[in-house]
């Protein structure tokens, strides 16, 4: 009898393997600064006041900046093929 070790994971929509590849691309792609908000937020979970706090931004300042990363990650994301209502 094999283990849950041995059973291959496959993904349940390929697709969606291909999106998460080109996110991470994505936030590779952004300035350092903005690509830090986004690893903090998203990656780290942490809250807008514990970004504020770290980095010594206001909360609005981070509301605004990752606003425009997010933005930016968007328009790579469909420059590489993946429709708006996909994302």
């Amino acid at each position: 009898m094999k283990s849950t070790n041995d059973i291959p994971v496959i993904a349940d929509n390929p697709h969606e393997s291909d999106l998460d590849d080109a996110v991470k691309r994505a936030v590779w792609q952004l300035p350092a600064s903005a690509r830090e908000l986004v690893v903090l937020r998203y990656y780290d979970n942490m809250t807008y006041q514990q970004m504020s706090e770290i980095l010594g931004l206001s909360t609005q300042a981070i509301n605004g900046r990752l606003t425009r990363a997010k933005r930016k990650i968007a328009n790579y994301l469909k420059r590489d093929g993946f429709p708006e209502g996909e994302l």
